[in-house]
């Protein structure tokens, strides 16, 4: 669970700390060393690390006070739509590799779309 802060040094340094981590969780990864998830499977697990890390963004935006209420449950909405596009590759993936493939890539680019959008929230 997430605390509220009366302090607002204290509530922008914890904003901070999240998108620092969000940026390094994202980007990091390749120039770190760490490969690029190539699998069907990988980029699932993927993309589930993704909606996760969207989840904290958008509560601790909320929390921030950058964002509304209602942002905040559109934001979970669309978050758990790219999961269900996640589950539903992940259950195609012994039948239909193909069409788990195409699905994987929708929920990354609807969740990297979600993404973008809470940049521009900061």
């Amino acid at each position: 669970m997430i605390r509220i802060y009366k302090s607002t040094a204290i509530r922008e340094g914890a904003l901070a700390i999240v998108f620092a981590l969000t940026f390094l969780m994202v980007y990091g990864c390749s120039t770190l060393g760490f490969p690029y998830p190539e699998t069907t499977q990988e980029r699932i697990a993927a993309g589930y690390t993704t909606a996760k890390t969207l989840i904290i963004t958008g509560d601790t935006l909320l929390e921030a006070q950058k964002i509304g209420s209602k942002d905040a449950k559109n934001i979970r909405q669309a978050v758990e739509a790219g999961r269900e596009g996640l589950d539903i590759a992940d259950a195609l993936q012994a039948t239909d590799s193909a069409g788990a493939k195409n699905r994987v890539e929708v929920a990354i680019a609807s969740l990297d779309a979600l993404e973008a959008y809470l940049e521009t929230r900061k």
